[in-house]
């Protein structure tokens, strides 16, 4: 049970919410794993609240992370997006406080639901990507750059993993996984890091705005592209969308088959714990399982 799940919290919330936007209703109309989202009327339009299930989230991919730090990046970004050039986002409008808990108001952005355009969508990462860093710290960076970022995650998820599936083969030392992934070191680019179905807002399939930067980071593309190339949801024209844009980032076999792992090995908790979903638990293992048979041959044929 999430702390905003318990009714006396959650009316407390939003008598204290209403009060500070100065209206009578306020309606919940959409959730994620982590927060819930909220609308409501303003004199200067329809608007969306985002507010935190708990204070803290803790789960096999992640653990203590404090979502008054993810709301206050998440408007940071926006803004920061913006005033590069990208509107395909929602304008932050205000942060709030309601009984301990944060929230941040953007504009409402509307959506039929229909399926993205693939070349805009891998034409708008590329434009992402193309931005410097912005001055601020991001959560999921966790003060790392990616070598080590990514081989201490990677390492700690794979542990998770084995709980569930005993018989997990055992992923090199930590400094191997670096070493192996130093010549990304240098790519300070933006990332978003969700890039999904579930994060865009569309109109006749044309991207009006990509939702949730809670997992940016500060990186080389290709960690982005191979996250993006796994859950499957893009296509040949998104490639040439990017491509339109920005030359498509290269790196070795081996770092793609460890970035690949990265994300495999989070969609395997989600589906084994966080989301439990046994139907696709099973292929999301599998998965893991072709990808660590490549990258250990790769692995082999380059010592």
């Amino acid at each position: 049970m999430h702390d905003l799940d318990n009714p006396e919290t959650l009316a407390a919330i939003l008598v204290s919410l209403k009060r500070q936007l100065r209206v009578h209703e306020i309606h919940r109309v959409g959730h994620g794993n982590e927060f819930y989202i909220f609308q409501t009327d303003l004199p200067s339009g329809r608007t969306v609240i985002k507010i935190p299930k708990d204070k803290i989230f803790s789960n096999v991919n992640d653990s203590h992370i404090d979502s008054q730090v993810l709301l206050d990046q998440e408007f940071a970004l926006l803004q920061y997006v913006r005033e590069c050039g990208i509107l395909q986002v929602p304008k932050p409008l205000r942060k709030l406080s309601a009984d301990g808990f944060g929230a941040i108001v953007m504009s409402f952005v509307p959506s039929d639901d229909s399926l993205p355009d693939q070349r805009q969508l891998g034409a708008l990462l590329a434009r992402i990507h193309s931005l410097p860093p912005p001055a601020f710290a991001l959560s999921a960076q966790e003060g790392l750059e990616i070598p080590e970022l990514i081989s201490q995650r990677l390492t700690k998820r794979w542990g998770e993993l084995n709980n569930f599936v005993p018989d997990l083969p055992v992923l090199p030392e930590m400094h191997t996984l670096v070493d192996i992934m130093e010549s990304t070191r240098p790519a300070k680019q933006l990332l978003h890091m969700d890039f999904r179905l579930a994060n865009f807002r569309t109109e006749a399939g044309n991207i009006s705005a990509v939702l949730d930067w809670s997992n940016a980071l500060i990186g080389h593309p290709a960690l982005e592209l191979a996250r993006v190339a796994e859950t499957g949801e893009t296509d040949a024209d998104f490639l040439a969308g990017y491509n339109e844009v920005a030359a498509f980032p290269r790196v070795e076999s081996l770092i793609d088959l460890l970035f690949r792992l990265d994300t495999a090995t989070m969609l395997a908790l989600v589906f084994l714990s966080e989301d439990p979903d046994p139907e696709r638990a099973g292929p999301a293992v599998a998965r893991i399982r072709k990808l660590y048979t490549s990258f250990k041959s790769e692995l082999k044929r380059g010592s």
